[in-house]
């Protein structure tokens, strides 16, 4: 049995502590066992939140576009250890930064695998932890900040292999575009658009009619602002270019719109294997991949407990982590709150989403998770 009515009060804490709204669903066996919202989702304009409210994923994107990538990966197509350069031959040559200076640049000690994309141990980075260096020449080669990058995939994929890396690959962790150049690899593998292979294997088969990489005008009703907390004062901004119609970027690592109720769906297929990715690829996907090495750069205070898998947090120490859940629950969380769990053990799924940066993550995450494990029984 289920009860998850607990849920909320805490939910309207959280919109009393600052997120405009939110909404929360658990699936227990792939079957509906909550769904509450609190809260708006367009302040100005009075509309509240609701199941089918539409959000920018941001990086809740990621495990979506690696369980795609896995789609490709039980046929066969590639290898964990396969050199990148095979499939998109521009990053070959990749190039190490050594020092803070344009010039200090040498060849990487090992190329690039498919494996480093899906761990975030390939060397790119998104640039804030660089001097310098690496990261300045990923900004200028892209032409644009993370925000505002305007390139087919395709060419997005060429200007990255032109960007030198912070660290050889696998030699460190470090979060950036990985998951994006793994999109560009689905797309050269799929030889069709990112969004029509992601259409045709995971939004049509799973029903998540709601879901797309593009805001769609005739939903604009339905799509939720960002809101931006500064000193605690909630403003609305627009952020997100690359979710316009008109841009032809489609990010494999943080471009997805979606609505709770499509999340649900997808939280469920993995929680429960079989309509989405075999068992064992989920059991591979939840690993902890990184090695003791990698995990000293995978610290961050939120996430203790926690190991990296294919794509996702994955708990790999219940004390550590604080946690009443799972070994081996795993999922991933998005800049502006949308947050995915899944516990194949206990046939658990959860998707909570907000539009409020910065996320408050940290607060709001492990929170959730003691009250959504609180509720079986």
């Amino acid at each position: 049995m289920a009860g998850f009515e607990h849920l909320d009060p805490l939910l309207r804490h959280l919109v009393r502590r600052g997120t405009p709204g939110n909404v929360c669903m658990v699936s227990v066996d792939g079957k509906l066992r909550y769904k509450g919202c609190s809260g708006l989702a367009d302040i100005e304009n009075g509309l509240p939140v609701a199941p089918d409210t539409i959000f920018t994923l941001h990086s809740m994107t990621k495990p979506i576009l690696c369980a795609a990538a896995l789609r490709l990966f039980e046929r066969g197509r590639f290898s964990l250890d396969d050199p990148l350069y095979e499939y998109l031959p521009e990053f070959r040559d990749a190039q190490v930064q050594r020092g803070p200076g344009a010039g200090d640049l040498s060849p990487a000690k090992s190329p690039i695998l498919i494996r480093h994309l899906f761990t975030m141990t390939s060397g790119y980075t998104y640039g804030e932890a660089d001097q310098g260096g690496a990261a300045e020449a990923t900004y200028k080669n892209l032409g644009g900040d993370f925000w505002n990058i305007q390139h087919t995939l395709r060419e997005f994929c060429r200007r990255m292999a032109a960007s030198p890396l912070a660290f050889d690959p696998g030699d460190g962790w470090r979060y950036g575009y990985s998951h994006d150049i793994l999109g560009g690899l689905v797309e050269t593998l799929a030889a069709k658009p990112l969004s029509q292979f992601m259409q045709e294997e995971i939004f049509g088969p799973l029903g998540m009619t709601d879901t797309s990489f593009k805001r769609d005008g005739a939903k604009a009703d339905r799509t939720a602002p960002h809101y931006l907390d500064v000193e605690e004062c909630i403003a609305r901004c627009v952020i997100g270019v690359h979710t316009n119609a008109d841009n032809p970027f489609e990010s494999g690592g943080a471009g997805l719109l979606s609505t709770a109720a499509d999340g649900i769906r997808f939280a469920s297929a993995l929680a429960s294997g079989n309509a989405l990715l075999g068992r064992k690829t989920i059991d591979l996907m939840r690993t902890n991949h990184l090695t003791a090495r990698q995990k000293r750069d995978f610290d961050w205070p939120h996430y203790a407990g926690y190991g990296y898998g294919l794509g996702v947090r994955t708990m790999v120490d219940l004390a550590a982590g604080g946690s009443n859940g799972s070994v081996g629950e795993f999922g991933w969380c998005g800049a502006a709150g949308c947050w995915l769990l899944a516990d194949p053990g206990e046939g658990l799924a959860a998707v909570y989403m907000q539009q409020l940066l910065p996320s408050g993550e940290p607060y709001f995450a492990p929170r959730l998770r003691a009250a959504i494990y609180g509720g079986l029984r």
